[in-house]
């Protein structure tokens, strides 16, 4: 999977220098970094690239009317119903077609009961492989798309801030063998310096839970059915943690892997978090290699954040 990712995220990257032109330069998040997710989506889910467009359409309707509790349910799954036909219509003529091998549409038809076999736990009925289909795509449009691209335009934004550990970086990219070391504490680590980076740009701000049984927590009481907010960002520059300063991006940070909850931890971690870091961290190695001298063509008191609780978004 990850030659075919490298090639999408280098197409929709020339896409951006072809529409642009490379002395012009094109806009991180907008043209790079949520284009260039929402065709992983795609290349993932098993719909062609060309449908992005359409597929985010689709997904974006859906998570409106469906959690718009301010419109009677009724009225809701009216609003909808357009959206889960032309959906259907168009997954069913690519499941006629026959699904892209390896993708999450080709699992699932698998997963339909074959005739003459009583659907189980271990089956789907036909009728419910493309609404589970449209449930798959709405999560994974909404959420990985967000936390992708967030961490893909936020990361080059942080390499931008600190020019010595970009030019560490391009050093390795250029000659990863000249740079490593058979002392690995002097060893450049690319997985340790990209772990880094998502610990440092923690695309995730918080995640909401909801309190099952009344706990104490030093000295804190929380009680059953009490909303309680995790942030992530902060407990990823906890010192005790990260040292000797965590507000510093510092690529040669040895971090033990799985301290930080960039993209959760345990059992709540994030079920795309593999195919989250492959996506950006390709993205970004891409954009480097294609731009090694990428800079911002606007001050940077000028870059701002979206107002969101949950992404960072740009």
């Amino acid at each position: 999977m990850q030659p075919v990712i490298r090639d999408v995220l280098a197409a929709v990257l020339n896409q951006c220098v072809k529409k642009n032109g490379k002395s012009k330069g094109f806009d991180l998040v907008h043209d790079y970094a949520n284009v260039a997710t929402m065709h992983c989506v795609c290349l993932v889910l098993g719909f062609p690239s060309e449908m992005a467009p359409k597929l985010k359409h689709w997904t974006e309707q859906v998570d409106h009317w469906f959690n718009n509790e301010s419109v009677p349910l009724l009225e809701r799954f009216e609003n909808v119903q357009t959206t889960i036909d032309e959906f259907s219509q168009c997954t069913q003529a690519l499941l006629d077609g026959g699904p892209r091998p390896g993708s999450v549409m080709e699992a699932m038809a698998l997963m339909v009961a074959p005739s003459g076999v009583v659907p189980d736990q271990f089956f789907l009925e036909r009728e419910d492989l493309i609404p589970n289909l449209l449930f798959l795509a709405s999560a994974n449009v909404g959420s990985f798309r967000e936390a992708t691209s967030s961490l893909v335009s936020n990361g080059l934004l942080a390499l931008i801030d600190h020019p010595e550990q970009r030019d560490a970086l391009e050093s390795w990219l250029s000659s990863p063998e000249e740079n490593s070391s058979e002392d690995e504490s002097d060893a450049f680590d690319i997985d340790r310096a990209m772990d880094e980076l998502l610990r440092f740009c923690s695309p995730v701000k918080r995640v909401t839970r909801i309190v099952l049984e009344s706990i104490k927590f030093k000295g804190h009481v929380l009680e059953q059915g009490q909303t309680i907010h995790f942030h992530i960002s902060d407990a990823n520059i906890d010192p005790d943690l990260f040292s000797p300063d965590p507000t510093v991006l510092d690529l040669s940070r040895r971090n033990k892997f799985g301290t930080h909850m960039a993209l959760g931890a345990g059992p709540h971690s994030c079920i795309g978090s593999i195919l989250c870091k492959c996506v950006s961290v390709m993205a970004i190695i891409n954009c480097l290699q294609q731009f090694p001298d990428l800079k911002l063509k606007m001050k940077r008191s000028e870059v701002t954040y979206a107002p969101s609780k949950t992404i960072k978004v740009l």
